[in-house]
Formats: structure tokens, C-alpha cells, sequence
């Protein structure tokens, strides 16, 4: 049995508990050794306040019924994968975080190193305003090649997801659950969505386990972790959104904050963040600016060639844009965008825009 294995198999053992696995890693520094315990020794370990008297029993039990075959069986019959830290294709950016997962399971794929990812979060009981706006942002960078990475649950993350996929490129969807339960249920057709369309369904817990209220904190860690950026859209203060921020903050993540009404509560934990410095987020544009360096965007050349027409001998406003191309406001707001990015055109004032000479 090789290491990587023996960390899945304690994953396994302690149902993927991040706290009880810093803490065994953190005594014996030897997976080998840790592996090798006898029944016995795990009730010293209790004995000794490693663990917990009921984490014990827990492992012994699940000792006797997490043999390496029956967990060779369980990935392969849910056709789940999994990584450890120890693989090269392990996320780079979750490797700097405390406490990252030693294992991660998956269904679909990993998010790609080489490709830039933004963290989407907010409230479940997001607003109508709020659902369109994360859905045409999501969009907006989903269509530059940006990995979405958000958490599957009502409100917000749907939204994410969803204009992820409009936008084309693969989405990711981190669980407080095992990868092989949809959480909630009611999103089972954007979960399998995801996985069809290159994306991935990922969890530090084994298959199997069910979603707890505790899960959810500690998940949004991996969040933040995989993401080189997080956008909250509508949230309230100190609602679970925030956790992913204090993660993002502490891991020196840029935060983006759509702003809101001064009155609404679901706008009072992006206006707090944008107090504080947060960068405002009214578009993809404003991430993507950000981020510019690493972004390659691909432009249809009719597009291109009716938007430099028009503005070639004076600067035009985005209706007038509208009016001479007779493209859509999305697919021109979107066209705009990638002509700024690549330095074809700028914007003296908003929504006005002149060619770069």
C-alpha cells in the first residue's frame, strides 16, 4: 500500500474529520505509523486527549469495515476519484492554506492549475436582482476562460453555477457532503450539468457521509483555497459568506463585493466589505481587469470589425453601439469587454468608448 493510499484510508477511518486528522498527523508524523495502530492504541490516543473517547470507537469500527479493497469498491461502483496532497495535480493554491485536505475526493474533474478561478458566494435567499446579476457575472467570466468555484447550494451558488455553464467553461461545485450525494437535492440537475459539461463535484469528505451543519464552515476553506479570488454578491453581515472571506483575506485573496442598496439587509455584508476595501464588482470587467495579465481573450473578428468601425473617427456611447451593429446589449457588452482587455479600445467615461490609437 503506498502513502497516498494510506491517507485516503485514514480519511476513510475518520470520515474525513480535518480536525481529528491535523490532530493524529500533528503526534506521530508518520502516516505508516498511523496506519499500523493496533485497536488498542487508539483508545490511548483517546486516553491521552488525541481524540475523543467517541472518535475512537468510531475508528475501530471503521477499521474493521474500511479495508483497502472495500474502499477500492465504493470509488470504483460511484465512479469517484480522488487526489492527495501529495499528487502534482493537487490544487496549488489550496496548498498554502492551514489546514488544507490531505485527500480530496471527485467526481468529473479537478480544477486546472494553469487556468485562473473565482470564488462565487452569497445568500441563499438571494434576491431576484441578486440571481441575475451572479448569473450574468458568472457568464461574463465563465466566457474568458475563468474557472467558477462555488458550493452547489440554494441561491447564490446556483446562479454561479449556472451562468458557468452558459458561459462555457467548466465549473466546479465543492460539497459539505460526500461527492456522491447532491446537496440539496433539489439542484441534481446542475450537479450532473457540471460533471457533463467538464466541471467537477468535489468534497474532503468520503462518499457517503452526510451534510452537517459544521461541514459548511470548513468547506468554504477549500473554496477560497482552489480560487485566486472571491465575489460575494448578496449577503448578509456575518452570514456563512463570510466565513470564505476571512479564509480569502487570510490567505491574501483578493475580495469583490457587488454593491446594494444601503437598506437591504442582503446588501449590508457586501457594502461592509466594500468599507473596507473590497473591489467593486458591477461586471466581469472589473475581475477581469484585475486579473488581465492572465487572461487570453478570444474575439470573433465580425464582431470586432463592426465595433472599431463605428468608433474609428469618434468616441460612441454603448446605445448608439447598440443601434449600428445590431448585436444584442449582452453579446456587445461582452465583445466591448474583450476589446478593452486586449487593448483595442478604452474607456474614456462610462459606457463610452474610443478606439486606442
Amino acid at each position: 500500500m503506498d502513502e497516498k493510499f494510506m491517507w485516503l484510508m485514514l480519511s476513510f477511518w475518520t470520515g474525513g474529520n480535518i480536525n481529528v486528522i491535523e490532530k493524529l498527523d500533528k503526534y506521530y508524523k508518520d502516516i505508516k505509523k498511523l496506519i499500523g495502530l493496533d485497536k488498542g492504541d487508539w483508545y490511548i490516543l483517546a486516553g491521552k486527549k488525541v481524540i475523543t473517547e467517541k472518535m475512537a470507537v468510531s475508528i475501530v469500527e471503521n477499521i474493521e469495515k474500511y479495508t483497502e479493497e472495500y474502499i477500492k469498491n465504493i470509488l470504483n461502483e460511484n465512479s469517484i476519484k480522488y487526489i492527495t496532497f501529495l499528487d502534482d495535480d493537487y490544487p496549488a493554491n489550496l496548498l498554502k492554506i492551514e489546514g488544507f485536505p490531505k485527500v480530496l475526493f471527485y467526481k468529473g474533474h479537478m480544477p486546472d492549475n494553469k487556468k485562473v478561478s473565482v470564488g462565487m458566494v452569497g445568500s441563499r435567499r438571494c434576491s431576484r436582482y441578486g440571481q441575475r446579476m451572479c448569473k450574468t457575472i458568472s457568464k461574463q467570466l465563465s466566457e474568458y476562460g475563468v474557472q467558477i468555484i462555488s458550493g452547489l447550494a440554494r441561491g447564490i451558488d446556483t446562479y454561479a453555477h449556472n451562468g458557468a455553464l452558459e458561459g462555457g467553461t467548466p465549473t466546479f461545485a465543492v460539497l459539505g457532503c460526500g461527492v456522491n450525494i447532491c446537496y440539496p437535492m433539489e439542484n441534481v440537475e446542475t450537479y450532473m450539468d457540471i460533471i457533463k459539461n467538464g466541471g467537477g463535484i468535489i468534497s474532503e469528505y468520503p462518499p457517503g457521509v452526510e451534510a452537517l451543519g459544521w461541514h459548511f464552515p470548513l468547506r468554504n476553506r477549500i473554496i477560497s483555497g482552489i480560487s485566486d479570488s472571491i465575489a460575494v454578491i448578496e449577503a448578509a453581515e456575518n452570514s456563512g459568506s463570510f466565513h470564505t472571506v476571512r479564509y480569502a483575506l487570510d490567505q491574501g485573496k483578493d475580495v469583490f463585493a457587488m454593491p446594494g442598496r444601503i437598506d437591504d439587509e442582503l446588501s449590508s455584508g457586501p457594502n461592509s466589505l466594500l468599507k473596507s476595501g473590497a473591489g467593486v464588482l458591477t461586471c466581469g470587467k472589473d475581475i477581469l481587469q484585475e486579473m488581465m495579465f492572465e487572461i487570453k481573450p478570444t474575439i470573433e473578428n465580425t464582431s470586432e470589425d463592426q465595433i472599431i468601425k463605428c468608433i474609428k473617427n469618434r468616441d460612441m456611447d454603448i446605445e448608439e453601439l447598440k443601434e449600428k451593429t445590431g448585436l444584442s446589449i449582452t453579446e456587445l457588452e461582452n465583445r466591448l469587454l474583450e476589446l478593452v482587455l486586449a487593448g483595442k479600445i478604452y474607456e474614456p467615461t462610462k459606457n463610452v468608448y474610443g478606439l486606442v490609437v
